[in-house]
């Protein structure tokens, strides 16, 4: 099983963005290479309701349409009964159209061409769940699915919003499009060309008021952080779910909520840094797992591309037995024989971001609570990113899916973010010329 996650973990790749994507959704994508960016270069963009024709075999309801979907949004899933994976999706896009029915959420849900007649069909105690056949495997190759299952999530206006999409982040996606109205979906494209037109206005404007300053050294202003409440306000990453226990990770009515990080002012190699308005990526790693530090170089980069946002903190973490019975030797736990492996560490490998020794695990234990798979290791570099009111909004494998996409949302939402820099920029407005 162990070997099954390493592999798992290393060969996930991120996602690539292409023009057409809704910018800073927080919805991750799946899929990788040429056909993830076909299926980004199909979103925001008018669903071929011809693709429904392709399906047979309808059950609770007549054959989708055009018309008949008109104005509702729509969640698709390509489900194989008898995969248990398939099964765990199709109980959350039955829990879905019953609890979105009341707001016009329509579901289908496409099976694969063996085994149709075996498959389960139940039918909805209340809201509109139909299911089909693709018996010719039609429907899939219009929608360029690989793998089942795979969900779809199209809007009122008709537009495939979002392609191919994690479990985890559907019934946020589906709540977005529920929640908003035809005219506000119609617009969408239009208020995006809008925001980008504004945001390079903004950009010039601060490039122009920066000519004159040396954010290097930029002093630290005086800020307040935001109010609590303005935080809960906020649309944060979907947290993510135990892989192995998948839908059943938690009962079906229950959210994972983030949780608290314990960032201690002790253990701070050089030095603590200044944390106030900043978002925290912490990785875990320990000296004698390679794995858990491979990365040193990536994290470097983040911090010297994204350093007046982010604090990148290398936690030295137990990371629990890991190795034992792996062929590999127990970790270091001992403080002073990990003082001499820390120095020869940092003279092999200088980084240019800080170390936090953290020999009781408190803040890599934090970050696993919900995650049960986890609990013997590490086996490529874990990630936990804390907002500037110290809460863990997201953790995971640097290299799964949703990591990246997680950062960059949270350095947007985030409003202790936004507060120290209206400052700084108050600073620098109030400086330009002298």
């Amino acid at each position: 099983m162990r070997n099954r996650l390493l592999a798992a973990a290393v060969c996930a790749s991120l996602a690539g963005l292409a023009m057409g994507v809704e910018p800073g959704d927080g919805v991750v994508r799946e899929g990788e290479g040429a056909r993830r960016a076909d299926l980004n270069a199909r979103e925001l963009k008018p669903f071929d309701a011809g693709a429904w024709a392709s399906l047979s075999d309808w059950k609770n309801g007549a054959a989708l349409s055009a018309s008949a979907a008109a104005g509702k949004p729509v969640l698709v899933l390509t489900w194989t009964d008898y995969i248990p994976v398939s099964k765990r999706a199709f109980a959350l896009a039955q829990k879905l159209a019953e609890a979105k029915s009341a707001q016009g959420l329509i579901v289908v849900c496409a099976h694969g061409k063996d085994e149709w007649a075996a498959a389960s069909k139940p039918a909805p105690a209340s809201g509109n769940l139909l299911l089909a056949h693709d018996a010719t495997g039609a429907f899939r190759g219009a929608m360029k699915s690989d793998n089942d299952p795979d969900f779809y999530v199209i809007d009122r206006a008709g537009q495939l919003r979002y392609a191919d999409i994690a479990t985890e982040s559907v019934e946020a996606a589906v709540e977005r499009v529920c929640a908003e109205s035809l005219d506000d979906a119609k617009g969408l494209n239009d208020r995006i060309a809008a925001d980008a037109r504004q945001k390079d206005i903004d950009l010039k404007r601060a490039e122009a008021l920066r000519a004159g300053v040396d954010l290097t050294s930029l002093p630290e202003q005086p800020f307040e952080l935001p109010e609590e409440s303005l935080y809960k306000l906020q649309s944060w990453p979907e947290l993510p779910k135990d892989p192995q226990n998948g839908f059943q990770a938690s009962s079906p009515g229950e959210k994972q909520e983030p949780q608290k990080a314990s960032i201690p002012d002790a253990g701070w190699l050089p030095a603590k840094p200044e944390l106030k308005g900043r978002v925290v990526l912490m990785y875990f790693w320990h000296p004698d797992i390679p794995a858990s530090y491979r990365d040193i170089a990536t994290f470097d980069l983040i911090q010297t591309q994204k350093g007046r946002d982010v604090v990148v903190v290398g936690v030295l973490s137990p990371l629990g037995d890991a190795n034992q019975g792996y062929g590999q030797p127990t970790i270091e736990l001992d403080p002073e024989k990990l003082q001499v492996k820390i120095k020869d560490f940092q003279r092999a490998r200088p980084q240019r971001h800080p170390i936090l020794v953290d020999l009781q695990g408190g803040l890599f234990t934090t970050s696993k609570t919900y995650y049960q798979s986890f609990q013997q290791g590490v086996p490529a570099p874990w990630v936990a990113i804390v907002s500037s009111d110290g809460m863990m909004r997201w953790w995971g494998w640097m290299r799964s899916s949703g990591y990246e996409a997680a950062l960059d949302r949270v350095l947007t939402v985030d409003p202790g973010v936004k507060a120290r820099r209206a400052a700084e920029q108050a600073y620098i407005r109030s400086h330009q010329g002298k």
